[in-house]
């Protein structure tokens, strides 16, 4: 298994995994920053945790240099999948999300993830920044 990457958002902070026992025993495993608290959403198994971690911090845009966007600046193309980091309940994570095209009725930038189903709080999320993912990796032909 791999050692989570060092963040990318620009704090130079330390990368840790973590993992904590939830209601019935159920043991959740995320990865973080030590200096910013950007991370991941909980997964079943550290290595998804990790994997997820370094996805997301391998995440690159020439345009951009590697640097998170503030929504306050620039808000993505609507439906258009792309990394963000949102603040919930004093807590930074890290995930994929389309921005909606439209402000909830505070004023946020509104974004819709996959992972909305698993978290009944998802409404309460406040997007601060995001970047374009990646291009997938290409078919490597082995010999």
């Amino acid at each position: 298994m791999e050692n989570p990457k060092p963040c990318k958002c620009g704090c130079g902070g330390e990368a840790i995994y973590g993992k904590w026992v939830r209601k019935v025993g159920v043991i959740a495993h995320a990865v973080g920053c030590k200096n910013c608290g950007i991370q991941t959403k909980p997964y079943p198994t550290e290595t998804e945790a990790i994997e997820a971690w370094n996805k997301a911090m391998g995440a690159t845009d020439t345009n951009t240099g590697n640097k998170w966007i503030p929504v306050m600046e620039k808000l993505p193309t609507p439906w258009k999948d792309v990394l963000t980091t949102y603040e919930f309940e004093g807590r930074r994570y890290v995930q994929t999300a389309e921005y909606a095209g439209q402000n909830d009725e505070n004023g946020h930038p509104l974004f819709c993830s996959y992972s909305d189903e698993y978290a009944p709080k998802h409404h309460e999320f406040i997007y601060i920044a995001w970047m374009p993912l990646p291009e997938p990796i290409k078919r490597i032909e082995l010999g």
